[in-house]
C-alpha cells in the first residue's frame, strides 16, 4: 500500500510537472530546445532515484523492525553490511578496470581524431562502463553468502581418500 502511495507522490511531484508544463515548449515556433528536454530528463532522473531510495529506505527500515522482532537484528546486519561490502568491492574493481581501459584506448587515438572521437568514446565508453561496473557489483553483491563461506571457513581434521584434501575444502571453497 505505502509503496503505491509512494508511486502516485512520484507521479504527482515529477511527471505531471513535466506533462502539464511541457506543451508551451512544444507550441514555440523554433523547435524543441535541447536545454529544455536535458533538464526534463534530468528533472525525471532525480525524481526516479528519489523514489527509489525512499522506496529502498522503506524495505529496509520493515526487515530491520521485524528481524529485530524475531531476535536476529545482528543477522540482519550482517548480511546487509556484507552485500554492501561486495557491492562496493565488486563495483570498485570493475570502474577502475574499465576507466583505465578508457583512458588507455584514448591516449592511442591520433591528434586529429582526438577531439570529436575522443570525447565520443568517454562519454559513451564511461556510460556504458558505469552501467557495466553497477552489474558486476550487483552480481558480486549476489554471491555474498559464497564469499562469507570462503572468509569464515573451518578445518575439519579429515582428509579425503582420493585427493587429499580437508573435508571443509569440498563445503567451504570447491563450491564456490
Amino acid at each position: 500500500m505505502i509503496s503505491m502511495l509512494m508511486f502516485l507522490g512520484f507521479l504527482i511531484v515529477f511527471v505531471v510537472p513535466i506533462i502539464l508544463f511541457g506543451h508551451r515548449v512544444i507550441k514555440q515556433e523554433e523547435g524543441f530546445p535541447l536545454v529544455e528536454l536535458i533538464v526534463r530528463i534530468v528533472w525525471l532522473i532525480i525524481g526516479l532515484v528519489f523514489w527509489a531510495s525512499i522506496e529502498f529506505g522503506f524495505r529496509i527500515w520493515t526487515d530491520v523492525l521485524w528481524f529485530r522482532e524475531l531476535g536476529f537484528e545482528d543477522r540482519f546486519w550482517t548480511v546487509f553490511s556484507a552485500k554492501w561490502k561486495y557491492f562496493l568491492t565488486g563495483f570498485s574493481i570493475a570502474i577502475v578496470f574499465m576507466i583505465s581501459n578508457l583512458f588507455i584506448i584514448r591516449r592511442g587515438v591520433s591528434e586529429k581524431e582526438a577531439t570529436f572521437t575522443a570525447n565520443i568514446l568517454l562519454t559513451v565508453g564511461g556510460t556504458l562502463a558505469v552501467f557495466l561496473a553497477l552489474a558486476f557489483g550487483a552480481y558480486t553483491a549476489y554471491c555474498w553468502n559464497e564469499f562469507l563461506l570462503m572468509q569464515n571457513q573451518q578445518i575439519f581434521g579429515q582428509t579425503d581418500p582420493v585427493f587429499g584434501k580437508d573435508i571443509g575444502f569440498y563445503l567451504f571453497q570447491f563450491l564456490a
